[in-house]
C-alpha cells in the first residue's frame, strides 16, 4: 500500500519515516478461560479504573452491562443502533468518569483519546489483528502501565470459523440458493419483476433447513453480482392489482356472483386498479362491506389463487428487487475467483488472530509487532508470555 501511494505521487525515490508502534507500558494478556464474566470480574475487581470493554454484538454489550450492574459496577453500554443523542450523552459520562467501565461493540473508539483507562478487555475474538491493536491501543494513553485483556478459548476459534464458512458459501450453494429463492417466489425463468417482493428470510430458511445467515451472505453476494438487491424491513401497506382482463373479470363476475359485491367496491374505490398495484385497507372494506377483516382476507386470497388479482398483505418484511430477469441455472454466471479470493483473505486475518492467541514462546508485543513489520522490536517484559519466561526462565 504504501509503495503504491508514493509511485501514485511520483516520488523519486522510495522515501519512508516509519516510527515504531511498541508500546511499552501496556501489558498484553491472553487468558484461555470458559467462564468469561467470573474472570472480567476479577479483573475489574482487581484493576479499580477506567476501562472499555469489547464485545462482538450489541445483545452481549446490553446482557453484559446488566450483569455487571448486577454485581455492583458503574457500567452503561454503547453500539452503534442507540440514538446519537444517547450515544453522545454515555460517552460524555464515561470521559468524565460519571459511569467507569463501557461496553462496547466496535461501534465506540472514533476519536476516544482518554489518558486514564487503564483497562481494555475484549470478551469475544476481535475481527482482526489491526483492530484488536487498535482497540486494545485505547488503554495507557498517559504513558503509565495499562492492561489489555483478550478473554478466548477453543470454542470462540471453532465459531468463528464456522462464521467464516456462513459468510462465504460455497459458489454452488449460491447458485442453488438463487434458483430455490427464486422458486419460493414463483418468478419463472426469463420474468423480470418490477417491483420489490416481500421476502421473508426466516420462512425461506426454514423451508429449505438453509441456516439464516448463510441466507442472508447468499443474497449480499447474488447483490455484489447485481443479480438481486435485499433492501431491510420497512412497513408495505396492502396492495391489489387485478390481473386479469376486463372481458374476463366481467365474465367470472357474471358466474361467481359471490365475489361480485367485493370486486364492484375495488373497482369503485381504485380506478386504475385494472393496471397497477394500489393500495388497499382491508379494516376499511371489511366495514364498507359489514364484513370481518379476516372474511375480507379470505376472499382476497382466494381471487389471488384464481388468477383474478395479485395481493400483496401488508407486512415488515425485507424486499427483495430482481435487477435482472431470473437466469436459467446454465447461464447464471458468478465469479467464482473473486469470492475464493476474499474467503481465503479473510481467513487469513483469522489465522493471524488465532495464532497471537495460541502462541506461547514469543512476547505478545512481539508478535503484534512483526504482524506489521517490526521485526527487531525488544520484548515488553510484561505481557503474559513474558512474565512466565522472566520468573521460572530455562535453564
Amino acid at each position: 500500500v504504501i509503495k503504491d501511494i508514493q509511485n501514485n505521487l511520483l516520488f523519486k525515490e522510495e522515501n519512508l519515516i516509519q516510527s515504531s508502534f511498541f508500546r511499552g507500558n501496556i501489558s498484553y494478556i491472553v487468558d484461555n478461560i470458559e467462564d468469561k464474566n467470573s474472570r472480567l470480574l476479577k479483573v475489574l475487581n482487581k484493576i479499580k479504573s477506567s476501562a472499555i470493554i469489547y464485545v462482538g454484538t450489541r445483545k452481549k454489550a446490553k446482557n453484559l452491562t446488566k450483569f455487571l450492574i448486577n454485581n455492583s459496577l458503574s457500567v452503561n453500554y454503547y453500539h452503534g443502533g442507540l440514538p446519537s443523542e444517547v450515544r453522545d450523552k454515555r460517552q460524555a459520562y464515561w470521559t468524565n468518569n460519571q459511569t467507569r467501565i463501557m461496553v462496547a461493540t466496535n461501534a465506540f473508539g472514533m476519536g476516544i483519546d482518554k489518558e486514564d483507562v487503564k483497562l481494555v478487555v475484549h470478551m469475544d475474538l476481535p475481527s482482526t489483528i489491526e483492530a484488536y491493536f487498535q482497540e486494545a491501543g485505547r488503554a495507557g494513553r498517559n504513558g503509565k502501565t495499562a492492561y489489555a485483556y483478550l478473554l478466548a478459548n477453543n470454542s470462540d476459534i471453532s465459531k468463528q470459523e464456522d462464521l467464516l464458512e456462513l459468510k462465504y458459501p460455497k459458489i454452488d450453494e449460491i447458485v442453488e440458493g438463487y434458483q430455490n429463492i427464486a422458486n419460493y417466489l414463483q418468478i419463472a425463468v426469463g420474468d423480470f419483476p418490477e417491483d420489490p417482493i416481500p421476502f421473508n428470510i426466516v420462512a425461506f430458511s426454514e423451508r429449505y433447513k438453509i441456516n439464516i445467515l448463510k441466507v442472508y451472505n447468499i443474497l449480499k453476494y447474488l447483490e455484489k453480482e447485481e443479480k438481486v438487491k435485499l433492501s431491510d424491513g420497512i412497513y408495505s401497506p396492502s396492495k391489489v392489482k387485478i390481473t386479469t382482463t376486463s372481458t374476463d373479470l366481467y365474465r367470472f363476475q357474471i358466474t361467481n356472483k359471490l365475489y361480485d359485491s367485493f370486486i364492484k367496491l375495488l373497482l369503485r374505490s381504485h380506478s386504475n386498479i385494472l393496471n397497477h398495484l394500489v393500495v388497499i385497507n382491508e379494516e376499511k372494506i371489511a366495514t364498507q362491506l359489514n364484513s370481518s377483516v379476516n372474511k375480507v382476507r379470505e376472499i382476497l386470497i382466494k381471487l389471488k389463487q384464481l388468477d383474478i388479482l395479485e395481493y400483496q398483505e401488508k407486512n415488515n418484511l425485507s424486499q427483495l428487487t430482481f435487477l435482472q430477469v431470473r437466469q436459467d441455472l446454465d447461464r447464471l454466471q458468478v465469479n467464482k475467483k473473486k469470492w475464493e479470493e476474499r474467503k481465503i483473505y479473510e481467513n487469513e486475518k483469522l489465522q493471524h488472530i488465532v495464532n497471537y492467541i495460541k502462541k506461547q514462546d514469543i512476547c505478545r508485543s512481539q508478535l503484534l509487532l512483526q504482524y506489521f513489520g517490526e521485526m527487531e522490536s525488544e520484548e515488553c517484559r510484561i505481557c503474559d508470555v513474558c512474565i512466565v519466561k522472566y520468573k521460572h526462565p530455562k535453564k
